[in-house]
């Protein structure tokens, strides 16, 4: 096993210049004009592997996949994405990071979809892909970016890298526009320049595109953030009576009047869009209240949880 070998068989946003963050990661904006840049791996073989802890092939294989690859960059990290198409004059087409281990409130939506006979992944409501991320040193920002992109890309590199080692160089670029739009990078040689020392680099194991629940809430439904969580300024509510002592303890001591809140809560995706809890179970689809306790996430969860009674 040379260079990447066969790494494809592994099992709130701001924007920059040349970059965008995803949940706290700098992650690098291809352009048409070509970035030279700097892969950021280890080469480490097999052979590496099997001479030091004198195991076979297999377990040196096996190693380097399940273990040393989580915390050492050897090849890209595999993840999963859902695909957030476009509505005219009401979102964008986006992307969201899918987690894979314990079910997204997207893939939620998606399982709807197939108990419904949807059985296409192009057909979901947020089709799933496999993409691969990986850190660079990006020469002309000076700073370390993580580049994101499908298998093919990275497979182009994996062939220069496998032949000559981690420390050479590429000028990565986009071609098109849309869903024309294709990636490339031209091999640029061998490293001239030494890297800075002491470059911080996430670790494969600690890399995650995860977005909080309100983010994902945005992109799917389109538009600014919602500002209704918010808690108004004390300064805003001081012309605004105070409750009354006596009005609080009922309210807390009321368990009916949090039954009442849940159900009149509006699903607020999916197959059901706009539907209360009550009207589902009017309309003998109650099981996807369940569904939504299990699946979903943040205030959509807990108000399942509070109609079924399992808050």
């Amino acid at each position: 096993m040379a260079g990447w070998g066969t790494f494809g068989d592994q099992n709130g946003t701001r924007a920059n210049k040349g970059w965008v963050e995803e949940n706290g990661v700098p992650c690098f904006v291809f352009s048409d004009q070509p970035t030279r840049v700097r892969f950021l791996t280890q080469d480490i073989t097999t052979e590496d592997i099997m001479s030091q802890k004198k195991i076979s092939r297999e377990e040196a294989e096996d190693h380097i996949h399940t273990k040393l690859s989580q915390d050492v960059w050897i090849f890209p990290k595999s993840y999963w994405e859902h695909s957030i198409p476009s509505i005219p004059n009401k979102r964008f087409f986006s992307t969201v990071h899918c987690d894979g281990k314990s079910r997204c409130e997207l893939c939620a939506e998606n399982d709807v979809a197939k108990g419904n006979g949807v059985s296409e992944n192009k057909l979901l409501p947020f089709s799933v892909r496999r993409r691969f991320a990986i850190p660079v040193w990006v020469y002309d920002l000076k700073m370390v970016l993580y580049v994101r992109g499908a298998e093919g890309f990275f497979n182009d590199v994996a062939t220069y890298i496998g032949k000559h080692g981690s420390a050479i160089d590429f000028d990565i670029f986009k071609k098109g526009k849309g869903f024309d739009t294709t990636y490339h990078s031209i091999f640029d040689g061998k490293s001239e320049e030494i890297l800075p020392e002491g470059l911080h680099v996430i670790s494969p194991r600690e890399l995650s595109f995860s977005i909080p629940h309100d983010e994902i809430r945005r992109r799917v439904d389109g538009g600014p953030a919602k500002e209704e969580s918010k808690s108004a300024p004390k300064s805003e509510l001081k012309n605004e009576p105070d409750p009354k002592p006596e009005a609080k303890v009922e309210t807390r001591a009321a368990e009916p009047e949090t039954k009442v809140e849940s159900k009149e809560f509006t699903i607020p995706f999916g197959t059901h869009k706009g539907k209360t809890f009550d009207q589902l179970v009017k309309d003998g689809n109650g099981e996807y209240i369940k569904f939504i306790a299990e699946n979903s996430a943040g205030e959509v969860q807990k108000k399942a949880k509070e109609f079924l009674g399992i808050a």
